[in-house]
């Protein structure tokens, strides 16, 4: 019986370890897939600021920090229709090299949204992996054993 509960024990540990391996491996091609996205294409930017727009309601003032190799698509989009970016009065652009490609921060007088990629994939990541150790089940026991 004591032989079953450490095969189990183990088991479920090894298991565990190859489950949060597997997550940290995906997340890690998603992450390269996504920073390569957004260095090739001006869009990805357009489209995660219209994501973190549509967060907001009743505000008019915003600045947007966005890298400089995406703030003059943006500023095309935003002058080529007033639909672009929604119902916003005032968005001001600014260039920022700390945001990467693709990413941006709104900021508005009540706070911010931190859209930048490499926040979005540290989300994902908080949520996928387990930031605690392995703890032993309950249930340590094989049936039949």
């Amino acid at each position: 019986m004591k032989y079953c509960r450490i095969s189990s024990r183990l088991k479920t540990q090894l298991l565990w370890q190859a489950e949060q391996g597997t997550v940290a491996l995906a997340l890690a091609i998603a992450e390269k897939v996504v920073k390569q996205k957004g260095l090739g294409s001006s869009q990805v930017a357009c489209q995660n600021l219209k994501a973190a727009l549509e967060l907001l309601s009743g505000t008019t003032d915003i600045i947007v920090k966005v890298n400089p190799q995406d703030i003059e698509h943006l500023h095309q989009m935003a002058d080529k229709s007033g639909q672009t970016f929604g119902s916003f009065e005032h968005i001001k652009f600014a260039p920022d090299e700390s945001i990467h490609p693709g990413g941006c921060l709104v900021k508005t007088p009540n706070g911010q949204i931190d859209a930048d990629l490499e926040t979005q994939l540290s989300r994902i990541a908080d949520e996928l992996l387990m930031t605690k150790t392995w703890a032993e089940p309950r249930s340590s026991v094989w049936p039949g054993c």
